[in-house]
């Protein structure tokens, strides 16, 4: 694997005698954190490259659940990069470094487990939709509701029952969605009074609701109506960077479609990425009333 350059932080809290890695691979107390537990130039954890095809990432992390942090009173961070014998190339870059102590109040939804961002189910159907529940804040939550909606029309907000003590994380589901046909936009945040921080607290996703389609006598799709019924996703482990895209193939070779001005592409506009795994659905067809002959 062709790593150019690797990066992690490490943190002190005696000035400087000893250092410790912050975090792990995937740590559950960070977002984008580490994409490798064991970097080849320094054995550590860290962010391996190149990045040049998806530019850049923003990764947050919970100080308050490092070893050491709570209560210091100097505490220092150092960013290492390091990089193999074999290749120069652009590095690594930061930009926009801030700590944020938590207020008392601030809920969020912070991802959306099932189902999949992108996948399809059939139209006309519905379909639980569960997704993770933050408290950001200092103290313990409830009474608050979930709010939704449906290509921009609120819908009825849900009670959320029970506490959500602070610091922790909980799955809140939305039973029986409506399965719209063709592409569609779900919003879903949570509703606290008094929150100090709105920014975290909506998260969206498209969907597909996938038609049943009937070869009268053929079936031909050039996608220059837009997405009719496909629906794509990023399969268990797959690289987040590398999905399949419906637009104008703007990179390498295929730098256009074969007819018209739209094709499916992986990445429309960069390479595809390390460990990639995306699939691409079509729709339904109904094959009832073809022989086997035909």
């Amino acid at each position: 694997m062709n790593q150019v350059g690797m990066e992690c932080i490490e943190y002190t809290i005696d000035g400087g005698v000893t250092w410790t890695v912050l975090g792990t691979q995937n740590d559950p107390n960070g977002v984008n954190w580490y994409s490798s537990n064991s970097l080849i130039s320094s054995g550590l954890p860290g962010w391996e490259g190149p990045f040049a095809v998806s530019g850049w990432l923003e990764s947050r992390y919970k100080l308050g659940t490092a070893v050491g942090i709570p209560g210091a009173i100097a505490v220092q961070f150092k960013f290492i990069f390091t990089s193999d014998a074999s290749v120069q190339d652009a590095g690594f870059h930061l930009d926009d470094f801030c700590i944020t102590v938590p207020c008392n109040d601030d809920l969020g939804v912070t991802s959306i487990v099932s189902p999949l961002p992108g996948s399809g189910q059939p139209a006309g159907d519905s379909t639980d939709i569960t997704v993770n529940i933050e408290n950001f804040g200092q103290l313990g939550q409830s009474g608050f509701n979930i709010g939704w909606s449906i290509n921009g029309t609120p819908q009825t907000p849900i009670p959320f029952t029970g506490t959500l003590t602070a610091g922790s994380v909980t799955q809140f589901t939305i039973p029986n969605t409506p399965v719209l046909p063709n592409t569609y936009t779900i919003y879903i945040w949570t509703e606290l009074t008094g929150d100090c921080l709105g920014f975290n607290d909506t998260i969206c996703a498209s969907f597909v609701g996938i038609p049943t389609l009937v070869p009268t006598p053929s079936y031909c799709d050039d996608f220059e109506s837009g997405n009719i019924g496909w629906s794509n996703q990023i399969a268990a482990g797959g690289n987040a960077g590398t999905i399949w895209e419906l637009g104008t193939p703007a990179f390498g070779l295929t730098s256009s479609a074969n007819s018209g001005a739209n094709a499916w592409d992986v990445n429309l506009n960069s390479a595809y990425t390390n460990t990639a795994n995306c699939e691409l659905y079509t729709p339904y067809f109904d094959f009832s009333g073809i022989s086997a002959e035909e």
